[in-house]
């Protein structure tokens, strides 16, 4: 545990030196948040719950974002002269990957903490989703999108390709789950593609079912919500899976 926690402080002090990582991922997000926040609290009543369900598509898109600090630094840690230390070293790539992936992890959550705190203090008087629904979306989200960061190293070549990759998968997301505020219809392809075609669309369409069901727009989907969650933890593991795999075959 001694290495893991090694590596964790690492990064952490890595990261909490860095002024650019605050003001990218965590003031950034924060005033973007708030900004489009402000900017639909006039919708109409076909709208409900607009600041909870806003703030949610912001945490947990952001999620997937932050996983870019974790990336960077991988980068740097598995190329060149650092990549030959580290495979010398008594430290083994589980180890170091976990100590990293750990870190990341924490830091997001921190966003997601801050977003929705800051959020909430400035409009408390707004339907939000239930904290236990919206603790365990984030929680798994964030571990994924670590474990998408992670793969970052192994399938693109350079940090700026993995910058292009991970905009394109971000923005699809969003996109895809209509964060962008685009609307696909009511069609059951429709509906599958704003609630189910991605992982953003599965944790996003739970937290706007609670929602809703709480200002008696529907009449409850808790088995849905369930199997989003089921479907997201799926996810994870398959991803954990292919992480696990892609680094036993490769060496950086």
């Amino acid at each position: 545990m001694r290495e893991f926690f090694h590596i964790f402080k690492h990064y952490m002090m890595r990261t909490l030196r860095r002024p650019i990582i605050w003001a990218l991922y965590i003031a950034l997000p924060v005033g973007l948040t708030l900004i489009n926040v402000v900017a639909n609290l006039g919708l109409g009543p076909g709208q409900p719950g607009p600041v909870g369900i806003l703030v949610t598509l912001f945490i947990l898109s952001f999620q997937f974002f932050s996983s870019e600090v974790l990336y960077y630094d991988l980068f740097t840690t598995l190329r060149g002269n650092v990549a030959d230390r580290l495979y010398m070293s008594p430290v083994t790539k589980n180890k170091f990957f976990a100590g990293a992936i750990a870190w990341s992890w924490t830091f997001s959550i921190l966003q997601a903490i801050i977003i929705f705190t800051v959020t909430y203090l400035a409009f408390p008087d707004n339907p939000y989703p239930s904290f236990w629904l919206l603790a365990t979306m984030v929680l798994i989200v964030s571990i994924l999108a670590q474990l998408k960061g992670a793969l970052m190293p192994y399938i693109a070549k350079t940090r700026k390709a993995a910058d292009g990759i991970s905009a394109a998968i971000c923005f699809g997301m969003m996109f895809l789950s209509g964060g962008l505020m685009i609307n696909f219809g009511e069609s059951d392809f429709a509906q599958f593609l704003m609630s189910r075609s991605n992982p953003l669309a599965l944790g996003w369409s739970a937290i706007q079912w609670d929602i809703q069901y709480q200002l008696g727009f529907n009449d409850g989907r808790s088995g849905d919500i369930m199997l989003n969650i089921g479907i997201l933890a799926a996810i994870t593991v398959v991803l954990l899976a292919v992480l696990i795999v892609l680094g036993r075959r490769r060496k950086a």
